[in-house]
């Protein structure tokens, strides 16, 4: 129970700086996140990526939008789909909101030691992995842990 548990701790923190930071929730804040590292994308590629569904997508895009994050550019060759980009507001607050986990991961991982850290670090991708099915993270296993994210 100590990983359920450290789980939704960690979750409500986060909830409450994504609500702090403009209410971007768990979906909106993979696809800004995505959209900032890549630059452009479509809302099918942040799905793959992210190993979200393609309406759970459509939903976060929508949000973003109207919150003036990102912006959505046609796809001249297939009107099908569209370009998507962070806006200059979508890039700062995605930078606020890295800062904030960045300063939350640095607090909670204060207490070990680097060895411990690493360690610390591979036991969760190696839960995060196993966890995806389960999720329904979807073909291609695990989305990236945050970590990975922030690294593109």
């Amino acid at each position: 129970m100590a990983l359920i548990d450290a789980g939704e701790a960690i979750a409500g923190i986060l909830a409450r700086i994504a609500d702090e930071r403009g209410g971007i929730g768990f979906a909106e804040r993979r696809v800004l996140a995505v959209l900032v590292g890549r630059g452009e994308a479509t809302a099918r590629t942040v799905a793959a990526d992210e190993g979200l569904h393609k309406t759970m997508v459509s939903r976060a895009v929508a949000a973003l939008i109207g919150k003036g994050l990102v912006e959505r550019r046609p796809n001249r060759a297939d009107l099908r789909e569209a370009f998507l980009t962070a806006t200059e507001k979508g890039r700062q607050a995605d930078r606020l909101i890295g800062e904030a986990e960045s300063r939350l991961e640095a607090l909670l991982t204060a207490g070990l030691d680097p060895a411990e850290r690493i360690g610390f670090e591979r036991a969760l991708v190696r839960i995060a992995t196993a966890a995806a099915p389960v999720a329904g993270a979807g073909p291609g296993g695990a989305a990236p842990v945050r970590s990975e994210v922030r690294r593109r």
